[in-house]
C-alpha cells in the first residue's frame, strides 16, 4: 500500500466534493496543514485520481483520463458530423462509470 498526499484546499471531482491527490509515495514525510497523508492502493496516481473525504474513497479525475487531443484525433473516438460538418455529438463525463461517453447534441 502506498501513501497519497492530500491537498484539502483544492476541490475536484463531481460537484467539487473531492480533494486533490498531489503526490503518491511509498513513505510519508512531514507536510504542513491543510495537506495530510492517507493510505491508498498501489494503482492510484497523483492528479489522475481524487480523494473523497466523506467516505475515504478514490475516484478517477475526468480531466486526466484522456488527453483532449486524443479524443478529437483518434479514429475510434471521433465525433459524428452532419452534412455541413457540424458536430452532432459531444463528449460527456459519466460520473457513475468514470468514463467518457458520446452524447448526441
Amino acid at each position: 500500500m502506498k501513501k497519497a498526499l492530500i491537498d484539502a484546499q483544492i476541490k475536484v471531482g463531481k460537484d467539487n466534493l473531492g480533494v486533490r491527490i498531489s503526490q503518491v509515495e511509498d513513505d510519508e514525510f512531514p507536510v504542513a496543514s491543510p495537506c495530510y497523508w492517507v493510505d491508498c492502493p498501489d494503482h492510484i496516481e497523483a492528479d489522475k485520481y481524487y480523494y473523497l473525504e466523506s467516505d475515504g474513497s478514490f475516484h478517477k479525475n475526468p480531466n486526466a483520463t484522456h488527453k483532449v487531443a486524443d479524443l478529437h484525433t483518434d479514429p475510434e473516438t471521433l465525433l459524428s458530423e452532419d452534412a455541413d460538418g457540424n458536430k452532432t455529438q459531444q463528449w460527456v463525463w459519466n460520473w457513475d462509470t468514470e468514463a467518457w461517453d458520446k452524447e448526441d447534441i
